[in-house]
């Protein structure tokens, strides 16, 4: 891939902050019941502390946000 740009234009792809990456991929998850995500952190010329940034951010703020979404759908399924 030559650019993040290239990544973003279609569409599936994001580059944003934890807030908007986890509206996002709740969003994804929701409409059509998907059951895991596949994330690309390390892109283009980032460097490693970018990179490990980028996985905090995710760890930090994505992935606890989602998991406690499912955990309430699934407590309101029975």
């Amino acid at each position: 891939v030559s650019s993040v740009d290239t990544l973003l234009e279609p569409g599936p792809a994001l580059a944003a902050s934890p807030d908007t990456v986890r509206a996002f991929l709740a969003a994804q998850i929701a409409d059509p019941g998907a059951n895991y995500v596949v994330g690309q952190l390390c892109f283009g010329d980032l460097t490693l502390d970018e990179m490990l940034r980028s996985v905090e951010l995710f760890t930090a703020h994505v992935m606890p946000a989602l998991r406690a979404s499912q955990s309430a759908d699934e407590a309101l399924a029975t």
